[in-house]
């Protein structure tokens, strides 16, 4: 059933169809123009209403880039914790997922400002241009345009590049993988990723059931992780549910860490977890473990 409605899929997107733009949804925000952070239910991932950041403890960043298109395009980027701590701590930049927003990211950014206690790493959250309110239209390049823009705020805050530490959840392990093998404003020093995509082929073979040739794309290689995975030296933590439904725990997260060349990496199987609730289904204390261990280390 699925691989018939692959076919369908593809039938209906065109043999001459760009697929890296199917994968690259793009989720956009209608609510006149302003983003909301809430977190209005506890679980086991944020149990503690004291570990939620009020308006007073976090930062929405507007930031003006450049797009794929040399145009000029207004971003933005949250910042959860003390601004003026950015020349001292390290930052942990969160690239959200497909689909998801600055907005949509807020609790689990939450969870990640509070590994080591609250506020003890300060979390950005880039917008992707065209994602969110951001302008500009979505594609690989403007993704990492957007997670740059808010890096380089975050160098004339103050960081520099020994406490820079890339988090790249599902499709957000583009952009900090990408980013990692060849940085631009900053290197990072650690790279972070959760439920990663190897690449579209990959992701498509997993998604549509089918397994499309080169040519299939109009792109060379379209966000191709295991490529840029084979040129990275910087430590590196994977962390992927056993039972991921989208992307599959073996040809992305196993194959990502094999085709890892540097000697300071780590794989973490999350069992029973699917592609959505990988942090949720760990808990607070393991998920707060792990990351702890490896950011320390």
């Amino acid at each position: 059933m699925k691989k018939l409605a692959g076919i369908f899929l593809l039938l209906s997107l065109g043999a001459c169809a760009d697929i890296e733009d199917f994968f690259l949804g793009g989720g956009r925000l209608d609510n006149e123009g302003t983003y909301t952070f809430s977190i209005d239910e506890l679980d086991d991932l944020i149990f503690d209403s004291a570990m939620i950041f009020d308006e007073s403890e976090y930062t929405l960043v507007e930031m003006t880039t450049t797009d794929d298109l040399g145009e000029s395009a207004l971003t933005y980027a949250l910042y959860l914790g003390d601004p003026a701590n950015i020349a001292t701590d390290t930052v942990i930049v969160y690239c959200h997922g497909n689909g998801g927003t600055v907005e949509s990211s807020f609790r689990r950014a939450t969870a990640l400002a509070n590994i080591g206690g609250k506020g003890r790493y300060g979390v950005l959250v880039p917008e992707y241009l065209g994602f969110g309110l951001a302008q500009g239209q979505v594609s690989e390049e403007n993704m990492y345009r957007g997670v740059d823009a808010g890096v380089a705020w975050l160098e004339s805050q103050g960081l520099t590049s020994d406490r820079l530490i890339y988090y790249g959840v599902s499709l957000g392990s583009v952009s900090s993988v990408g980013l990692t093998s060849d940085p631009r404003t900053l290197t990072p020093e650690k790279l972070m990723l959760e439920a990663p995509i190897a690449g579209v082929a990959t992701l498509s073979q997993d998604v549509v059931g089918l397994a499309l040739p080169a040519s299939f794309f109009t792109s060379e290689n379209p966000m191709d992780n295991l490529s840029k995975m084979e040129r990275i030296s910087q430590p590196v933590l994977i962390v992927h549910g056993d039972k991921d439904n989208y992307i599959d725990y073996e040809s992305n997260g196993i194959a990502l860490y094999e085709a890892y060349r540097g000697s300071s990496g780590s794989f973490h199987t999350v069992i029973g977890a699917n592609h959505v609730n990988v942090p949720e289904t760990m808990g607070f204390t393991e998920y707060e473990e792990v990351l702890l261990k490896f950011i320390t280390q």
